[in-house]
């Protein structure tokens, strides 16, 4: 029956919202970022440690720097970009894992009864996806912690965390299958429609699901673009700060690059 592929991929296509913050480009990290309102300490490769205050005052290893008037014009910007960029970065994690999450759970609803079993775990599976995304990235005092974990094909938010997602996606649809199937063949044959007429209810179903989660994922997509113009600027003050201030040799965190040219946007 072929609206049991319809169902499946209603379910596997918000798959692909968790990864819509590297959409318009590729954000590599080369260090760890630690994040709270009022400062940002960036651990670079060889161990030293920036940290930029909510002031835009500079330390290097606990040790103050004294900057330039146009070297405390890059520090600004670059504090004001990561301090946009970091929570936008949660937010759309959260926006997309939301998003997953009531599609999964009104398709399944629709098909199974908001009663069943597996709908039931669906809801589960996504309350741990969330917490697993806290865990990952929140620390005890409520700053966000980004890490490369020594992988220099690390992205933004950790390619490790979106794999699990998908895949959490994947073995749960896997295994609904069977049950889709027959809930998809009962509701037929317990309906006064014909084979078309099913269908087609089923079709207008889906074309109203898919509508609504293509609009979130649009808004999603956005989102994603106004990200990378932040870190693109982010790259760019952190370079002048790597070229002019002393002691910042080994700053490069962030390594962006577009799709479009493959480039990096460094300035």
């Amino acid at each position: 029956m072929k609206m049991s592929a319809i169902a499946l991929v209603l379910l596997t296509s918000v798959t692909p919202v968790m990864a819509h913050q590297n959409d318009s480009c590729d954000i590599n990290l080369r260090g760890d970022v630690h994040y709270n309102p009022a400062q940002i300490t960036l651990t670079l490769p060889n161990r030293d440690q920036v940290q930029i205050n909510q002031d835009h005052s500079l330390y290097l290893n606990a040790q103050p720097i004294h900057l330039s008037a146009s070297q405390q014009a890059n520090v600004a910007g670059y504090y004001e970009a990561i301090n946009e960029a970091v929570p936008m970065s949660m937010e759309m994690a959260d926006k997309g894992l939301a998003m997953a999450n009531g599609a999964v759970t009104e398709v399944f609803a629709h098909l199974l009864g908001e009663d069943d079993e597996l709908v039931t775990e669906f809801q589960t599976s996504f309350a741990e996806m969330r917490q697993s995304l806290e865990q990952q990235f929140y620390t005890d005092d409520g700053s966000i912690k980004i890490t490369a974990n020594n992988d220099a094909s690390d992205n933004w938010l950790g390619s490790d965390w979106e794999q699990e997602f998908e895949q959490r996606i994947e073995d749960l649809a896997e295994r609904a299958t069977g049950k889709l199937l027959m809930a998809l063949a009962g509701q037929w044959f317990s309906s006064d429609d014909n084979l078309e007429s099913f269908e087609q209810r089923m079709e207008n179903f889906g074309e109203d699901l898919e509508s609504r989660m293509e609009a979130q994922a649009e808004m999603l997509e956005q989102q994603a673009h106004k990200l990378c113009r932040i870190l693109r600027q982010a790259d760019g003050y952190e370079t002048q700060m790597q070229r002019t201030i002393a002691g910042l040799d080994e700053l490069n965190i962030l390594d962006l690059e577009t799709h479009r040219s493959h480039n990096s946007a460094k300035m």
